[in-house]
């Protein structure tokens, strides 16, 4: 998920899964320059789902504080309160 760099604190807690059965995850944040700019990449590098488990809308709740509580300031290109999300297999290889 690209994020804005001041928000790399926001991030309070994540779960995986629906309300009865969610569990929390842990996340992780990389940072790389492009053309002089640091563009910030949160992440959720341990969640071991299959294909079929991300295309059958697997819920995955993330809690925010402070002035990156809402997605519209989380996410880098968050004005639409959305977020661009990519999934990667454990190798880090697209799908």
């Amino acid at each position: 998920m690209f994020v804005r760099n001041e928000c790399r604190q926001s991030v309070k807690l994540a779960l995986l899964g629906d309300q009865s059965q969610s569990q929390s995850i842990s996340w992780s944040f990389t940072q790389d320059t492009h053309d002089g700019s640091t563009y910030t990449t949160f992440k959720f590098p341990n969640l071991h789902l299959s294909r079929d488990e991300i295309r059958n809308a697997t819920s995955l709740c993330i809690v925010l504080s402070d002035s990156c509580a809402k997605l519209e300031n989380f996410c880098y290109d968050g004005k639409d309160n959305q977020c661009r999300v990519t999934f990667f297999s454990e190798d880090e290889s697209c799908w």
